[in-house]
């Protein structure tokens, strides 16, 4: 019996421990199949907010966290970078005017030890760093916005630098709403889930004509996110994407936004790239293990995928 089991009554003790503990996906070792495990609720420290899991978005750094180690300092691991759910307890020294239990979050991940890994059904984040969701988007919405649009914002608003961006005056900024307008700009990929929120950010910024490399039957999704002109890279590869955007547009390419990030593409965005100009390159717990695998093998676009992490396991 643990000293805090010892408080309470016979009769309620197994219910207290079941309250205490978790379903969580792990890799035991670099490498490893992921598994369902137990393991404890974890406690919020100061500062803190525990978050009762209800989905966990997708990326393909988890993959290369489990594979290759990325960024663990230590195995056994839970993995999982974004995630939503709902507000269940608050650590010392949160504002509960900002956050109270019930309220529904999303965040992003900063931390590595497995309390933080949203591949489970409770995970700790920093307060600073919780958002509420607005009642129009569901959980799985939400969770797919910190990494990929982070990684969008890095790339095309952060200052210059080699961890920065190329220094466009974001559309939030004074003066940044419609600022490029009239010039245009390339997505390479964008119907995956970073390509998506490239499309909505340059047409926030003003960019046009905004070009787009898909397959056919994601056309109509990528011109709703804000694609002026569509190019299917499977009728053109590659290494023919210089004439089709010269037929779109004569004018020199200020920003090419690579989604992809392979040989082909980064070889095509170079060419593409105006003199002066810029080439940003996007760096249930049962199913995450084989949805993962086709994140990594390219075979997920037009959706983002999520994971429904309160369901049963």
């Amino acid at each position: 019996m643990t000293p805090s089991d010892a408080s309470i009554p016979t009769s309620h003790r197994s219910q207290h421990r079941a309250m205490s503990i978790q379903k969580a996906l792990l890799v035991e070792v670099k490498g490893a199949p992921f598994i369902v495990v137990t393991r404890p609720i974890p406690t919020p420290g100061p500062g803190e907010v525990l978050v009762k899991m209800a989905a966990a978005a997708l990326n393909p750094i988890d993959h290369k966290m489990g594979v290759l180690g990325f960024r663990l300092d230590e195995f056994p691991a839970v993995l999982g970078i974004d995630g939503a759910g709902t507000v269940e307890a608050l650590g010392e020294g949160v504002d509960s005017g900002e956050l109270q239990k019930g309220d529904r979050v999303l965040f992003e991940r900063l931390k590595f030890a497995s309390d933080y890994g949203t591949f489970q059904q409770y995970a700790l984040i920093n307060a600073k760093r919780t958002y509420k969701i607005p009642a129009t988007l569901s959980f799985e919405q939400a969770a797919t916005f910190p990494l990929c649009l982070t990684t969008v914002a890095i790339g095309l608003y952060a200052p210059y630098g080699p961890r920065g961006g190329v220094a466009f005056t974001a559309p939030w900024q004074d003066g940044g709403l419609g600022k490029y307008k009239d010039r245009p700009a390339l997505v390479i990929g964008g119907s995956g889930s970073v390509g998506q929120f490239a499309l909505q950010m340059l047409k926030l910024s003003g960019f046009n004509p905004i070009i787009v490399t898909a397959s056919t039957h994601n056309e109509a999704y990528v011109r709703a996110a804000g694609a002026t002109h569509f190019i299917d890279y499977h009728t053109t590869p590659y290494d023919a994407l210089s004439g089709a955007v010269a037929r779109i547009t004569s004018t020199p390419l200020p920003i090419v936004f690579d989604a992809i990030a392979h040989d082909d593409t980064q070889q095509a965005a170079w060419a593409l790239t105006a003199p002066g100009g810029w080439q940003s390159v996007s760096g249930g717990l049962d199913g995450i293990s084989d949805a993962l695998e086709k994140v990594v093998k390219l075979q997920v676009s037009g959706a983002k995928m999520v994971a429904r992490v309160d369901e049963p396991v």
